[in-house]
């Protein structure tokens, strides 16, 4: 069996299952954050798998190995908030919830640079969105998660604003 037949199983069966258990799972844990607009779960598409299975290190050889077991982010979650000062807190909720393995603040060079904010993790996939039936020698320790807000500004003067609702709809 070629690496893209063995992914493409593996996302059929497994990670397409576990995106949207985690994306539910998620929404349930951010239900009642305020100005929280979207909680969206992925499953890595297998030509976007493929390429990273070829990325090369820096002395030139094949970065992954063992792509099935070494690339973390084929399960992925975002969480997109309105403010940069909303990252601050929803980062303390993300570690209060999940057991992070990794962490990545991001951010520009400058702050007049446009760039992209947040926070990136490498999180350990909860047991409780494993369904019992799932091959669990398919099924990867870790997925990405991020946090990253619409607007560099640090929040709203007045009127703040909840979006669970659109949340709860996704």
């Amino acid at each position: 069996m070629t690496l893209e037949e063995a992914y493409r199983g593996r996302r059929e069966q497994v990670l397409k299952p576990i995106a949207a258990a985690l994306e539910a799972h998620v929404i349930e844990l951010f239900k009642d954050e305020p100005r929280i607009d979207r909680i969206k779960a992925r499953a890595k598409q297998v030509d976007s798998f493929m390429k990273k299975s070829e990325n090369l290190d820096e002395e030139g050889q094949k970065k992954y190995a063992e792509p099935l077991e070494q690339i973390q982010d084929q399960v992925g979650v975002r969480i997109v908030t309105f403010y940069l000062s909303d990252v601050e807190r929803l980062d303390k909720a993300v570690l209060n919830y999940f057991r992070a393995v990794e962490f990545r603040a991001i951010v520009p060079e400058s702050e007049w640079e446009f760039g992209y904010f947040g926070r990136h993790y490498i999180l350990v996939i909860p047991p409780d969105v494993i369904e019992e039936a799932m091959d669990k020698d398919m099924v990867p320790p870790f997925s990405s998660s991020s946090l990253k807000p619409y607007f560099s500004t640090h929040g709203p003067k007045r009127n703040t604003t909840s979006a669970t609702s659109r949340v709860s709809g996704s």
